[in-house]
């Protein structure tokens, strides 16, 4: 007969984020071990990118870090963890698409800076 690994007791939410926010580290790791699966799942159906998708849960949950105080119960920590893991998707995503249209080769960089320097030289004459 096989044996089955051993269930882990379900985490008291509300007592590990008050715990937390008292500078309990052991509560801000259960708090990251009870919600990782989640912020990770949201980046990674996101982004269909497991790197990005870990990236994205590391930034969310040191921003939770800095932000424990404003936190007033488990719900709240469940909701504030959706809005700022889909924000912070939507933000990585905006980021990506400036840098793509911003990124021009040295030659359209010459081509606008001569438009730009021979419009100048034609206004003063």
């Amino acid at each position: 007969m096989t044996s089955l690994a051993p269930v882990p007791a379900p985490v008291d939410e509300a007592s590990e984020l008050r715990r937390a926010q008292r500078g309990d580290h052991d509560a801000f790791a259960a708090l990251i071990e009870e919600h990782e699966g989640m912020v990770y799942s949201i980046a990674l159906t996101f982004f269909d990118d497991r790197t990005r998708a870990e990236e994205i849960a590391q930034e969310v949950f040191l921003q939770l870090y800095r932000s424990l105080d404003e936190l007033e119960s488990a719900a709240h920590l469940r909701f504030w963890l959706r809005q700022v893991t889909s924000r912070r998707c939507i933000d990585a995503t905006r980021r990506a698409k400036f840098r793509a249209s911003a990124s021009f080769s040295p030659f359209v960089i010459r081509k606008i800076w001569t438009h730009r320097t021979s419009a100048g030289s034609s206004a003063s004459r």
